[in-house]
């Protein structure tokens, strides 16, 4: 039980820093990917810059051409954006690939295996991911898959958190909840 513990733990952390690894010499360092995000910060400064010199002209005319060059700005900040999602997307398949070939390592030597048991019933929800691979109903045992995805999720912050992450900072601060607001609000 502990050897597998063990083994999950490592094997975790292995795929999680070498994707990153992976990910940040692919596709982070490059001079392309620094240059979007130059270009991303520059326009989301002259943004609200024009913003608000737009709301300080008393000419209508004035205004509304400020307004314009608004519009095309964050026109050209939308194609930036999507093409740093684009490398987002391309660098999350590297991971995706890394969490795939660990996660079928550990099932091949793994399976059936408890590697821990709760003191208490997992829920209906977590109950697929804790109790997956395992026989049985004591839904109260973690497999070696659960052991695995918990040390990869926590290796992937801690990675992020020491290294910083490599999108802007804008960029970071959208969520979902806020890109439906977004979404939302144009479709008025």
């Amino acid at each position: 039980m502990a050897l597998a513990s063990i083994a999950a733990v490592c094997l975790a952390a292995l795929c999680s820093v070498g994707a990153e690894l992976l990910n940040r010499k692919w596709y982070y360092d490059t001079e392309a990917f620094a240059k979007l995000v130059r270009t991303f910060d520059r326009l989301d400064e002259e943004i609200e810059k024009r913003k608000f010199d737009a709301l300080y002209k008393t000419d209508d005319k004035r205004r509304a051409r400020e307004l314009k060059g608004v519009e095309n700005l964050e026109k050209e900040k939308n194609l930036t954006e999507t093409a740093l999602q684009a490398t987002k997307f391309k660098a999350s398949l590297v991971t995706a690939v890394g969490m795939i070939s660990g996660v079928w390592t550990l099932n091949r030597f793994f399976k059936g295996l408890v590697v821990f048991t709760l003191p208490f019933r997992a829920p209906f929800p977590f109950r697929l991911l804790t109790h997956r691979g395992l026989e049985g109903d004591d839904y109260r045992q973690i497999s070696v898959t659960f052991m695995f995805i918990l040390t990869a999720m926590l290796m992937r912050r801690v990675i992020d958190k020491k290294l910083g992450s490599p999108m802007p900072k804008a960029l970071q601060k959208k969520t979902f909840a806020s890109q439906w607001a977004e979404l939302e609000a144009k479709n008025r």
